[in-house]
């Protein structure tokens, strides 16, 4: 309703206080057990929302959610609930009628590489690769970004459940994503994303397809860097690489950490998964050492696999963008290319984003990257 003046006209003052936001596009249904309502009272915290508001068939991002607020949502449900739902759950059920029926199941969800982010649209899908990581969250405000016509689609790490072990090499994991693409996209073109890690990955998926006589009608490399660069740099010990997974684990929940590898050292190896978590709780991100363990063991797999792959160069001209984060998160020398050319019959097209190695996938700064999918 537009708020109106005593006489009749738009109160403009009344509006700029409006705190607007996204509606739901279900018919609103309460909360029907106690269960509900301690998800919707959850939903409504994280949100900022009055628990009046939300429906048990409400959408999580139609209601203002995102990646960010996604991880305190999981972590908050999974504390409550004494479970450990994966973060990727929330696209899958990402009502609080679906996940009461995960958490009520008491069965342990299952895992698949694939997550659909979004499967609606009559365009191509896109299947998009994260970072060492390996968690797909970080796509959600690109998906959103491409619109309603635009299926998309996560291939996240092996390993994440805390169960599974991680792949450990790059051919590997590129084999297990393409099983999971063609089970949506049995034939090519594709079109394939990766951000950091995720770009060498995709580059050997890529790689692979076309051996197979499959076309690839666009290859994105998100601020990710040919091995060879990589490999020259000093390869860190436990103590740096903890540290850089403790920044990757903060930049999920929007926090820049700036960590001393100094004061690390000084702590004993068994006690650097709860000397980390301390750190991360300090920041208020809800995170258990069992969960940091899960984490670590998946970012330093894919550590190992990104350092000892060999990847072979492309025999075929194929369509590969390159996106430099200019706000350098990584030093990695001043190779304009990242490294890719060399491996390459034709160059990479290379655009500038003006943000950092994290932050080129928030939605104040994809617009560029949307635009070069788009077209």
């Amino acid at each position: 309703a537009i708020p109106l003046t005593p006489n009749g006209k738009v109160d403009r003052r009344a509006i700029e206080r409006m705190d607007v936001s996204i509606e739901s596009s279900q018919a609103y249904l309460a909360p029907r057990n106690e269960m509900e309502e301690q998800l919707v009272a959850i939903w409504a915290e994280v949100l900022n929302l009055e628990p009046e508001t939300i429906g048990v068939n409400d959408n999580f991002f139609e209601l203002g959610g995102h990646s960010l607020l996604a991880v305190r949502l999981m972590a908050k449900i999974n504390a409550q609930f004494k479970r450990s739902l994966p973060l990727a759950v929330l696209f899958s059920a990402s009502s609080t009628a679906a996940l009461v029926k995960l958490i009520a199941s008491k069965e342990d969800s299952s895992f698949d590489v694939l997550v659909p982010i979004h499967t609606k649209g009559d365009k191509p899908p896109i299947f998009a690769v994260p970072g060492a990581g390996g968690n797909v969250l970080c796509f959600q405000p690109l998906s959103h970004a491409l619109g309603s016509r635009q299926p998309f689609y996560g291939l996240q790490a092996v390993g994440l459940d805390g169960k599974t072990p991680p792949l450990d090499s790059v051919e590997k994991t590129a084999i297990a994503n393409i099983t999971a693409l063609q089970s949506i996209q049995a034939k090519g073109p594709y079109h394939i994303i990766g951000h950091s890690y995720g770009g060498v990955v995709a580059y050997e998926m890529a790689r692979i397809l076309v051996a197979q006589d499959e076309k690839i009608a666009s290859l994105i490399l998100l601020d990710s860097f040919a091995p060879s660069v990589i490999q020259k740099q000093d390869t860190p010990d436990e103590a740096a690489t903890l540290l850089e997974v403790c920044v990757s684990l903060a930049n999920l929940y929007g926090i820049n950490l700036s960590l001393d590898r100094k004061s690390l050292k000084k702590v004993p190896k068994d006690k650097y998964s709860e000397y980390i978590c301390s750190i991360l709780n300090r920041h208020e991100i809800d995170v258990s050492t069992e969960q940091l363990t899960t984490f670590y063991s998946v970012f330093e797999a894919n550590r190992r696999c990104y350092l000892t792959y060999k990847p072979s160069i492309f025999s075929h001209k194929i369509n590969v963008s390159l996106f430099r984060a200019i706000e350098r998160h990584h030093d990695r020398g001043t190779v304009n290319d990242y490294g890719w050319n060399e491996l390459l019959v034709n160059q990479i097209q290379i655009y500038d984003v003006k943000a950092n190695h994290f932050s080129m996938l928030d939605k104040k700064h994809i617009q560029k990257i949307v635009k070069k999918i788009s077209s």
